[in-house]
């Protein structure tokens, strides 16, 4: 029997938790600096991967940064640390980029106007920007494993686990992405988008 100063062996200290572990805690609890810590870590990323992920718009962007983390505030009690902080951010990034594109395309004239006003460049010798131009026209599905492939630099296997697909469907994905990315740019960067 153990006496009433002894945890039960399974039991885990916050002494014996790692740093990541005890600011899941945290976040848990609902503590304040937690969320500023996890902002001032993750911050920088997920605005990254959001302006990449909605076509490198900076507005949209920014609204995304926003509610990814006052979803992971909101959430933060029922995060079990199944995977890191930078995978849950990354997944709940990855939603809302979505659901903010689901909302857009439903206004078809708005997207009709749009697409009239912003013309395709002209080769200026802007490279980056054609490329960012060509991947911002990519389906939403395909644009997102060139984002995180590419520009993210995950693995098809982290790829698949965070968008929830097999490592074959990021590959057709990246497949068919490089395919439309090498006949849009080919001119221009050559065999950039071939595998890494």
């Amino acid at each position: 029997m153990l006496s009433p100063m002894t945890a039960p062996p399974d039991a885990v200290r916050p002494a014996d938790q790692d740093p990541e572990s005890r600011q899941i805690a945290r976040l848990g609890r609902r503590e304040p600096a937690a969320l500023e810590e996890l902002i001032e870590s993750h911050q920088p990323r997920v605005a990254r991967l959001a302006h990449r992920l909605l076509g490198w718009n900076r507005a949209d962007a920014a609204d995304i940064v926003q509610d990814v983390f006052l979803r992971a505030w909101q959430h933060a009690p029922r995060f079990r640390g199944d995977s890191s902080l930078a995978s849950w951010l990354t997944r709940i990034t990855i939603n809302r980029c979505r659901s903010l594109r689901r909302r857009k395309a439903l206004d078809l004239r708005r997207l009709w106007t749009r697409a009239q006003r912003d013309p395709t460049p002209q080769d200026s010798g802007e490279t980056p920007e054609l490329v960012r131009h060509a991947v911002s026209r990519l389906p939403q599905h395909e644009r997102e494993v060139v984002v995180l492939y590419y520009l993210e630099e995950m693995p098809a296997a982290r790829i698949a686990e965070m968008l929830g697909i097999s490592t074959g469907a990021v590959d057709v994905r990246l497949h068919r992405a490089r395919a439309k990315l090498k006949a849009t740019l080919g001119p221009h960067v050559g065999e950039s988008f071939d595998a890494r």
